[in-house]
């Protein structure tokens, strides 16, 4: 099939699949005297699973890892399951800061409700408190 028809089935851009030939996502096509990419029906599986690789939050590199490995007829699953512990991992981080984030918040709103005041200069007690707790963790 032409890149137009596989852009239509798969619902990606041609020029991302073209993109993900350069980086070996795909399968490269065959081309035609034309010059025109001839791509075999196996692609639109690839890019399903770039698409499902993507959603699970994958990067580029590792979703070309997996298929690399699995085109070398080596089994992906242990590397699959290393790189998805890596990314539970980081979300839990992200999470745990999150809900510290979120606390803090919680608070700076109760002593507003508390009529917490402000300072001389103006600012509001609640928001100007050199408490380290209300320091807003990096994200």
């Amino acid at each position: 099939m032409l890149i137009g028809e596989a852009a239509q089935r798969s619902g990606i851009p041609a020029h991302t699949i073209r993109f993900y030939e350069r980086r070996k996502l795909v399968s490269r096509a065959t081309r035609l005297p034309s010059g025109y990419r001839v791509y075999s029906d196996r692609v639109l599986d690839e890019l399903r699973f770039i698409r499902r690789a993507q959603r699970l939050g994958l990067t580029l590199e590792e979703t070309r890892e997996i298929l690399s490995l699995g085109r070398a007829g080596r089994r992906p699953c242990e590397r699959v399951a290393a790189i998805c512990d890596a990314h539970l991992a980081e979300i839990d981080r992200k999470m745990a800061e999150l809900q510290a984030f979120r606390q803090h918040l919680q608070e700076a709103k109760r002593l507003t409700e508390r009529d917490c005041g402000f300072t001389h200069e103006g600012f509001c007690r609640a928001i100007f408190s050199e408490d380290p707790a209300f320091q807003r963790p990096p994200v």
